[in-house]
């Protein structure tokens, strides 16, 4: 399952296209949990309306200041 964050001016319209096409868990710091399929499925539309994010990695997100995430 990859963890993806959107860029800061993206944050609201991709979380939106997430929400309304698929399950997401919502992390702190604004980090989304989605399913490889819904990703792929959105990848072209996020493209598409200039959406940009990027795929971390469990790694980084444990060390993050904030709380850690485990799968």
């Amino acid at each position: 399952m990859p963890f993806i964050k959107f860029d800061d001016d993206n944050i609201a319209e991709g979380l939106y296209l997430l929400a309304t096409n698929g399950q997401v868990g919502c992390y702190p710091d604004n980090i989304f949990a989605v399913s490889s399929r819904l990703l792929k499925e959105l990848d072209e539309e996020f493209k598409n309306k200039g959406i940009t994010y990027q795929v971390l990695q469990l790694q980084e997100l444990n060390q993050r200041p904030s709380q850690g995430v485990t799968s």
